[in-house]
């Protein structure tokens, strides 16, 4: 299917729908009032094309430039040739090749760090970010093979968060016999209704599927406050996000450096 017949601002592949769509977002100049305008041929890169044209008000002393084909206004013929040039001279395919050129020249100019696999638009924020990042440092001085050499991390660092959330806290200030001891809960009642044992016979009944789980619960394989068993750190979205940021590094910037070395070669 042709693209647009007034602009090569779409593809020619695109759909009916999506076609109707542009021109009447970016082409619809039938509404519009074009009184004081005048025509004007202007020459872009060996081409001649027709501007309206109005001369400037007294009060705001603006020049005015509307594209004849286009919902397009401009205060410039910087800016109009600029619109020109981008919608009515270069080809949908030429405007592809020089995104990608363009993205590929972007990623050219970016640098990563090979600790915590992020990538920074210039060497100035890497240094940065070496410099005065936390989580970069504690990377830093990790020791290779002391622990996770992905993370970086030395020890049960998955335990060690754990063990400072709000829910573990207040199971460790659980005393026995205020509660649901299989729980590690307080129980609140009323007094005046019932008593403790009935609000815990009350509980066992709307909580049976989780004490069923706790109490399936093997000593030693996670937090035993908690009776909670921990995934192993290479299921967990610590180790899963570091995995996909160096796969991400490595697909925009190492392999394609890698085999650019080996092309020249």
């Amino acid at each position: 299917m042709p693209g647009c017949p007034f602009c090569l601002d779409v593809s020619p592949s695109a759909l009916q729908s999506d076609l109707d769509s542009h021109i009447k977002a970016k082409h619809n100049v039938q509404s519009r009032d074009d009184s004081g305008f005048e025509v004007k041929v202007w020459k872009v890169q060996d081409r001649e094309f027709e501007v309206l044209e109005k001369q400037p008000d007294p009060e705001s002393n603006l020049r005015i430039y509307r594209c004849p084909s286009c919902v397009t206004e401009a205060h410039s013929t910087a800016c109009m040739i600029t619109h020109i040039e981008r919608k009515h001279i270069v080809p949908w395919n030429q405007k592809i090749d020089n995104k990608e050129w363009t993205s590929d020249e972007k990623k050219l100019q970016k640098v990563y760090c090979d600790l915590c696999w992020m990538d920074f638009p210039n060497a100035a924020s890497l240094n940065t970010h070496q410099q005065y990042d936390k989580a970069h440092k504690k990377r830093a001085a990790y020791t290779q093979g002391s622990g996770c050499d992905l993370c970086r991390i030395t020890g049960n660092l998955d335990m060690e968060t754990h063990q400072k959330h709000r829910i573990h806290c207040e199971k460790l200030a659980y005393k026995a016999g205020t509660g649901c001891d299989l729980c590690r809960e307080w129980i609140f009642f009323h007094e005046d209704i019932m008593d403790l044992a009935c609000a815990l016979n009350r509980h066992n009944q709307l909580n049976y599927s989780t004490h069923n789980d706790l109490q399936k619960y093997k000593p030693g394989s996670g937090c035993d406050i908690c009776c909670l068993k921990l995934k192993p750190h290479e299921r967990t979205k610590r180790h899963i996000n570091a995995r996909w940021r160096k796969e991400l590094i490595y697909k925009r910037y190492i392999t394609p450096r890698i085999t650019a070395k080996s092309a020249r070669k």
